[in-house]
């Protein structure tokens, strides 16, 4: 594809979502919403599915049988080629994120992050909602637990700038300025983009996310930048207070 192929790596929960469809709307582009191909793998949600097999004319997951970058790239793009202009994918477990950069030539790579306090409560109340206590590898959520879990990652953003010269956006700047960074990151990648995509759209069509659908809606807002001031919990306020503080060397990489 002559446009830079997107791609947008993140921790969860730090806005990537809204990223991610800010720079999508077909025809002009396609962002694949944690496609998770750099780990050899292929996981869509299905209205994702339905819109690229509807726009490529073939079911995806017959040519992603062998799920992995070089299949993306061989078998995938050149179809997507005469229908959209710029395509990427956003991630937000990165590791084997060197297949990306090693087989696609024209990259370019955003990375985002958001307060740890923010970002604590957000993941908190995203385990809460799914009625959860434990980390992925089983141990129960607290601030150390998921401060490790989060560290690869982390680890990687940080290569990320320092080797390809990354963007680096920061979820409050997006959200607080939006067309001016929204502007910088457009030129960034040499969008084909004429405006802010359709954001919204992953909360409105999941039922068990609807509520943050109906406190944003279609727009990019603010409501979330600074909520976690707001919290009277006295346990909670002390794991956001810890969380910060561990997370010492990402608060300086991000300026926070």
């Amino acid at each position: 594809m002559e446009k830079p192929f997107v791609y947008i790596a993140s921790l969860m929960r730090t806005g990537s979502t809204l990223l991610q469809e800010a720079l999508t709307e077909l025809p002009h582009s396609f962002i694949f919403h944690e496609p998770e191909f750099c780990r050899n793998k292929f996981n869509m949600k299905k209205r994702f599915i339905k819109e690229l097999n509807e726009l490529i004319g073939i079911d995806i997951h017959v040519l992603m049988k062998n799920p992995n970058v070089k299949t993306l790239v061989n078998k995938v793009l050149p179809l997507m080629e005469p229908h959209i202009k710029q395509v990427g994918v956003k991630e937000i477990e990165n590791e084997g994120w060197e297949n990306y950069i090693n087989n696609i030539p024209n990259i370019k790579i955003i990375i985002i992050g958001r307060d740890p306090r923010s970002l604590y409560v957000s993941i908190h109340n995203w385990f809460k909602r799914k009625g959860v206590n434990k980390w992925k590898d089983g141990r129960p959520f607290n601030p150390e637990v998921l401060f490790e879990g989060l560290k690869s990652d982390i680890n990687i953003q940080i290569e990320m700038f320092k080797k390809f010269d990354a963007y680096k956006v920061r979820y409050e700047d997006f959200c607080l300025n939006t067309e001016k960074i929204f502007g910088e990151i457009k030129d960034f990648v040499d969008s084909p983009l004429t405006s802010i995509g359709k954001v919204g759209g992953f909360l409105s069509n999941n039922p068990k996310r609807i509520n943050e659908f109906y406190e944003h809606g279609f727009e990019i807002t603010i409501k979330k930048i600074e909520s976690w001031k707001d919290i009277d919990d006295k346990l909670l306020l002390k794991n956001i207070n810890t969380f910060n503080n561990l997370m010492d060397e990402y608060r300086e990489f991000w300026g926070y």
